[in-house]
């Protein structure tokens, strides 16, 4: 599938499966490749990635729905639950981190700018958060951006043995696309898009 065809049919989906036929070496070797070349504010390299497949998988999903469960009324929960539940039937999670030592080091480094760095470490980390999410066309799979941090942040750290100093930024459960392709509206291109030659 061709870069502009990824992109196209690239949609939040909130149903999803597992894709039985995947091969996951190739996937993950792809996803090493996008995280390795993704742009960073000054080569950083901030952005780190932890996926997770199998039992890992439904352990993020149990702690994010314990997470909610017990920091959210009753009622709230009810609505959420069924979504929830529904990207833990999914293939796996890729979950997204900033290694903020490395931005740190860089605001002493380069003081006149230390106030963009927040800006910039964010910029870098959607560009890879969105090159990782158009790979997933390449495989038949469709993906969405969750953000259930801050709550869940020290038990997925604990999980994982993870650094304090790294910053959970999203998570992305991915899988086999389940039911239709929903469309999309689209306000006039003209109105966003200029060229001026």
């Amino acid at each position: 599938m061709d870069l502009i065809n990824s992109i196209e049919k690239r949609r939040t989906h909130f149903t999803i499966e597992k894709a039985p036929n995947l091969d996951e070496d190739a996937l993950i070797n792809d996803i090493k490749d996008v995280v390795n070349h993704s742009p960073s504010p000054f080569n950083t390299q901030h952005q780190t990635v932890y996926v997770a497949l199998n039992e890992y998988h439904d352990k993020v999903w149990d702690i994010i729905i314990d997470s909610i469960q017990s920091t959210t009324s009753s009622k709230r929960y009810e609505k959420l639950k069924d979504k929830i539940e529904g990207f833990k039937e999914g293939h796996g999670t890729i979950l997204f981190f900033d290694n903020t030592l490395h931005i740190e080091d860089l605001k002493q480094r380069f003081s006149k700018v230390k106030d963009r760095f927040e800006t910039w470490m964010h910029q870098a980390q959607g560009m890879t958060q969105i090159n990782v999410w158009n790979l997933m066309g390449k495989y038949d799979l469709v993906a969405s951006l969750q953000h259930y941090n801050p709550k869940i942040d020290d038990k997925i750290k604990k999980l994982f043995n993870i650094p304090s100093f790294m910053t959970l930024q999203a998570q992305m459960p991915f899988g086999k696309q389940k039911g239709p392709l929903k469309g999309k509206d689209f306000k006039p291109i003209e109105d966003r898009f200029k060229v001026f030659s």
